[in-house]
């Protein structure tokens, strides 16, 4: 019988020659690495496809953008070309519009635009690319003369006694009489406004002539109307003298619409509107108008409206006329540059606007007169009433519109 001490033996197992003693504890510590490593790996990965996913959407974001303000400045040419040919008309609260994207563009169509101001809308558009979209607001300035002036002369405004000037809107009716009547035609001067307490239910600015001294008017206490004393008036808000309208008579002068005239004596680039004369919607580069006894200048606006650019003299003789169809305003707009006359006696009704800021303007119609004299001077002498379009005047557009 083996004794305990025969027993055998349990040793414990030994190390490898030169093994290191953590060995167990290396691994251990290897193992945790390579999962963290792992793990940050999964991480990387998930951050990277985030950052990848979030630089696509500011990308389409950006794109988007893009989009809108290409369709913004689109939309404004659209506008003022429809401005140009009489299509659309700026007034009132909301002007319905339909302004779609063409091939090449990426906006939701404008539908509507909001006044904001006198002379500002507003509309917003929305551009897209892909999933992303940005929508902006734009608003829209047409600089209307301002004051909008029935009637201005800057060194003087002369009424005939007893002379009434009403003021209508031709959204609400086309034959206006006193009975429409809106209180807001505004007649205004540097220097003088003559004539009695009467003259008009609106208002009348007194300006101040070069030399800093203030427009005088013998009515001023007696009148129904209101009075303003305010600042010089600008006398060429459209920049005859180096501004706007400058740059228009040149444009003209290069390239116009003298060949639709039926009628008239062409001379180089300009034409003279003299004998029975017929224009149609363009511009026109006229140096002279002499309108005689039984003559007729026809305006046929039924197209859009006729531009004529003066650059001299013009005469309508007491039986002589000039016709404007359909009979608003801004269906005959009449651009002087030069310091010679302008004689407006015709037999009937006139229908136009006159802005001639180095001119006198003399204007006694037999009928009625609608629409409104922007001059150096002005004489009104009416056979009838002057009814004065309120919708023309403060949509009238001089400036081209512009985005602010």
């Amino acid at each position: 019988m083996n004794t305990r001490d025969e027993w055998p033996r349990l040793s414990p197992p030994r190390r490898p020659v030169g093994a290191d003693p953590r060995g167990g504890v290396v691994l251990v510590i290897v193992m945790l690495i390579v999962s963290a490593l792992t793990l940050l790996g999964g991480m990387a990965f998930v951050v990277s496809k985030i950052q990848l996913r979030g630089s696509g959407y500011y990308r389409q974001g950006a794109e988007a953008f893009a989009n809108a303000d290409a369709g913004a400045r689109y939309v404004l040419h659209r506008m003022a070309a429809a401005k140009d040919n009489g299509t659309l008309a700026l007034h009132g609260a909301n002007v319905a519009v339909n302004f779609t994207a063409p091939a090449g563009y990426a906006f939701d169509a404008v539908t509507n635009l909001t006044r904001v101001a006198d002379g500002h809308y507003m509309y917003r558009l929305s551009g897209y690319a892909q999933t992303g979209r940005a929508t902006i607001q734009v608003v829209v300035a047409h600089d209307p003369l301002f004051p909008p002036f029935a009637i201005f002369g800057n060194a003087g405004v002369r009424f005939k006694p007893n002379a009434r000037v009403w003021s209508y809107r031709s959204s609400s009716t086309l034959v206006p009489t006193a009975a429409d009547d809106t209180r807001e035609a505004r007649i205004g001067s540097n220097v003088a406004v003559q004539g009695d307490g009467s003259i008009t239910a609106g208002a009348i600015y007194l300006g101040e002539d070069s030399a800093s001294n203030p427009a005088t008017y013998p009515a001023e206490h007696t009148t129904s109307a209101s009075v303003y004393r305010v600042p010089r008036i600008d006398p060429d808000p459209l920049g005859i003298t180096g501004g706007w309208l400058a740059g228009e008579f040149a444009r003209v002068a290069a390239s116009n619409n003298n060949a639709r005239a039926v009628g008239g004596t062409v001379s180089g680039n300009s034409i003279e509107l003299s004998g029975n004369v017929t224009l149609v919607a363009g511009d026109y580069y006229v140096s002279r108008i002499n309108i005689g006894n039984h003559q007729t200048l026809l305006v046929d606006a039924s197209a859009g409206p006729v531009n004529i650019f003066l650059t001299g003299e013009a005469l309508i003789a007491a039986n002589g006329d000039i016709t404007t169809s359909p009979a608003l305003p801004g269906n005959l707009r009449l651009y002087s540059n030069s310091s010679s006359p302008i004689e407006f006696k015709p037999r009937g009704d006139f229908a136009g606007f006159i802005y001639a800021p180095l001119a006198s303007v003399e204007m006694a119609p037999n009928g009625r007169f609608l629409g409104a004299i922007w001059a150096n001077e002005v004489a009104f002498w009416p056979g009838g009433d002057a009814f004065i379009d309120m919708d023309f005047l403060e949509d009238f557009v001089g400036r081209p519109l512009e985005l602010v």
